[in-house]
């Protein structure tokens, strides 16, 4: 069997995050939501369907095969399913079925087994590569379409750091990963809720609590004196973490960062900085980000109720009492900078002072400074991602930057109003 991975129409709740990758490329746990199917399901063949704007940029980085409809039989799976004992089972009730059946839920399609026939009416260039509901209408008169209720299908990204610290201790049980630990560490918990990858490095004097789950380290880490670092925490292939630091339960870092401050149950993917004092809570950051020194957000409000967020320009009640910030791929701010709870920082934006509401994507924001919101034009937000890459000892690739520039041009009418013009601190 075949086995592809989808994006749908719900893509858009997941922005500023999702302008820059496919939705099943976000994290939460040990791993992304395409790790979770593929290290689940055993297929002879996988293939990734995306919109067709980020498939340039993804081929590179992928062996599976991109936007190309198979000859035969697929299994598809939402990749936005939170893949566990449920999704197993109703793919295993998909497997058994005779002829093509698809599950959904709430009117979005979760898991199906099509043929060609069938999988060309909902997916293809005519869809832009993704599943909508007007072309679900098509596939109910040629499958079987059944309930598949019981199953986590992510809505919004708030949902990834409310699962996160759950997750980071169930994977790490499933994983049977294991490592030495030396030197003069104090541990608090048991020796074996510690995983320390190969070429990895724990200094002197550093403190490990894990009594509340467990502290996971990926090949070359490093991890300087004087932090303590509570469990369950993930610390990423290559990653630094600066001495004195304090490493809070649910920490989720990518490889290649430097992270410094206080960072507490907060999701950052690779090659992004966080190296200087400063709180980072209850937050989900993209790639290639800098959080200048002293830059914190706030992860509760003063009235301790549930923190609101936008989505697709409705207000919505994320149910959460805690929550922080999501920050866009290559997003900058300044020393100093705060965040308050609940706001969207949108990609390759530059922030100033304090930020009280969301960004939107390719601005300078320094309201609180001069009072000014401007356009960062294209080709300056792609010359500082070349030297910022280069900062990291590697190119910008020509596919990469033809992403940001579409991805510019796709978030034009969040940046409605906002001048081009230069800016300027007082």
């Amino acid at each position: 069997m075949i086995l592809g991975i989808f994006e749908d129409e719900k893509v858009g709740n997941f922005y500023p995050l999702t302008y820059t990758r496919p939705v099943y490329e976000l994290r939460t746990g040990l791993y992304t939501l395409r790790e979770r199917v593929l290290s689940s399901l055993s297929a002879q063949e996988c293939r990734l369907y995306m919109r067709a704007y980020l498939s340039k940029a993804y081929l590179a980085e992928t062996r599976c095969k991109v936007n190309e409809l198979p000859h035969d039989d697929i299994l598809l799976v939402n990749g936005r399913l939170l893949f566990d004992a449920r999704a197993a089972e109703l793919v295993r009730r998909a497997l058994k079925a005779a002829g093509d059946v698809a599950f959904l839920k709430d009117g979005d399609l979760v898991v199906a087994k099509l043929g060609p026939r069938s999988l060309e009416g909902i997916l293809g260039p005519h869809t832009g590569w993704t599943v909508s509901k007007e072309s679900l209408t098509s596939l109910k008169e040629v499958a079987l379409t059944l309930e598949g209720s019981s199953v986590t299908l992510l809505e919004y990204p708030w949902q990834l750091i409310a699962r996160n610290k759950e997750l980071l201790k169930e994977d790490y049980i499933a994983s049977g990963l294991k490592g030495e630990l030396e030197g003069k560490v104090s541990l608090y918990g048991e020796r074996r809720w510690i995983s320390v990858g190969e070429g990895s490095r724990v200094e002197d004097f550093t403190v490990l609590d894990a009594r509340r789950g467990p502290i996971v380290m990926g090949k070359g880490v490093e991890i300087q004196s004087g932090t303590r670092i509570e469990g369950p925490t993930y610390i990423g292939d290559g990653s630094v973490v600066v001495g004195g630091s304090l490493i809070r339960a649910g920490s989720n870092i990518g490889p290649g960062c430097r992270i410094g401050g206080e960072v507490k149950n907060s999701i950052v993917h690779g090659n992004s900085n966080k190296a200087h004092e400063g709180f980072l809570g209850e937050a989900y950051v993209g790639e290639w980000v800098n959080l200048g020194a002293l830059t914190t957000n706030s992860d509760l409000k003063n009235t301790y109720g549930s923190v609101k967020m936008y989505v697709g320009g409705r207000k919505m009640d994320t149910g959460l009492k805690k929550l922080g910030c999501l920050i866009g791929d290559m997003a900058k701010t300044s020393i100093g900078t705060l965040i308050y709870t609940g706001k969207k920082i949108g990609v390759a934006s530059h922030l100033y002072g304090v930020v009280a509401e969301d960004v939107a994507s390719f601005v300078i924001y320094a309201k609180s400074v001069n009072g000014k919101v401007v356009e960062l034009e294209v080709d300056e937000a792609i010359k500082i991602q070349r030297r910022t890459c280069k900062s990291r000892g590697r190119e910008l690739r020509p596919e990469e930057e033809e992403l940001i520039r579409t991805v510019y041009e796709l978030t034009r009418a969040e940046r409605k109003g906002v001048p081009q013009e230069r800016f300027k601190l007082p």
